[in-house]
C-alpha cells in the first residue's frame, strides 16, 4: 500500500478540473502539494478546498515556459529533498475547427499540451536527485481513438504525448535512471474542459492512487486507463514474427 503522508506531489493544471480533484484528495491523506497554474485565482479557489493532515502550496507558473518550470521543481527539491510523483495534466481544448483556428491558438495549443507535458519531464530529469525513484504520470486520453469535430488539436497533441511517453521510458531505462514514466488516461469527468458531462471528479483520486502504486513496481513506458493497465497494441513486425514463429512448429 501507498504511504501517503509526508509524499511529495507536484501538479500541473491545479486550479481546476482533474487537477483539482486530486490535490484535494492527497491533501486529505496527508501529502505534500505543490500546485502549479497559469493563474492565482484557480489556485487559490483549490486551496481553499483542501482540508486535511497534508499541505497544499501554489506557484504560479505556465508550463509553456520550461525555465520556469525547471525553477519551481529544482525550488520544491531543494525544500523537500526530492518529488515523490508529478502529475503532467494542464491541458487546453480550444473545441475549434482547423480552419478557424488562428495560427497563435495553435502554437499555444500544442505548446500547452505537448511541450508543457515535455518541458515537466525535462525538469524532473534535470532537478531530482540521481538514484532516487520517482513516479512520473502524463495525462493521456482516448479521444483521439473517436474524435469530434473541433478536435484536431486536443486529439493530435495527446495522441503525441502518448507517444512521447514511451519514447522518454526507452530513453531513461536506457541511462539507467530511477524515473519511472507512464501514461495515465483518468477517464471523463464532469469538468469545465469535458462542458460538465463525465463522472465526479472525486472519483479519480482512488484511481490515481492504484495507478502510483502499479507504477511504483515496475518500469516505465505504460498506459493506463482509470485504474488499470492498458496492454499496448502489437507491431506489424511483432505479429509477423509471432506468426512465422507458429509455422515452424
Amino acid at each position: 500500500m501507498l504511504d501517503i503522508p509526508g509524499q511529495t506531489v507536484v501538479i500541473t493544471g491545479a486550479g481546476a478540473g482533474i487537477g483539482r480533484a486530486l490535490a484535494i484528495g492527497l491533501v486529505s491523506r496527508g501529502a505534500y502539494v505543490i500546485g502549479i497554474g497559469r493563474g492565482a485565482e484557480g489556485l487559490q479557489e483549490t486551496r481553499r478546498l483542501c482540508h486535511g493532515p497534508g499541505t497544499f502550496e501554489q506557484q504560479i507558473a505556465d508550463v509553456t515556459d520550461a525555465a520556469a518550470l525547471e525553477r519551481v521543481l529544482g525550488a520544491v527539491v531543494s525544500e523537500r529533498g526530492s518529488i515523490d510523483l508529478l502529475i503532467n495534466n494542464a491541458a487546453v481544448q480550444p473545441r475549434e475547427s482547423l480552419r478557424e483556428m488562428s495560427v497563435a491558438a495553435w502554437t499555444d495549443g500544442v505548446t500547452t499540451n505537448l511541450s508543457g507535458v515535455a518541458y515537466g519531464c525535462r525538469a524532473a530529469i534535470r532537478v531530482l536527485p540521481p538514484g532516487r525513484t520517482a513516479v512520473i504520470l502524463n495525462v493521456g486520453t482516448f479521444a483521439y481513438l473517436g474524435p469530434e469535430p473541433g478536435s484536431t488539436l486536443y486529439c493530435s497533441t495527446k495522441a503525441a504525448v502518448s507517444a512521447f511517453t514511451r519514447a522518454l521510458a526507452v530513453e531513461l531505462a536506457a541511462c539507467d535512471s530511477k524515473l519511472i514514466v507512464n501514461e495515465w488516461i483518468p477517464g471523463h469527468y464532469r469538468t469545465r474542459m469535458s462542458l460538465n458531462t463525465g463522472e465526479d471528479p472525486s472519483l479519480a483520486f482512488e484511481r490515481l492512487l492504484a495507478v502510483w502504486q502499479a507504477s511504483r513496481q515496475a518500469a516505465g513506458g505504460r498506459t493506463f486507463a482509470e485504474a488499470a493497465e492498458v496492454l499496448p497494441q502489437r507491431s506489424l513486425r511483432s505479429r509477423i514474427k509471432s506468426l512465422l514463429l507458429g509455422r515452424r512448429h
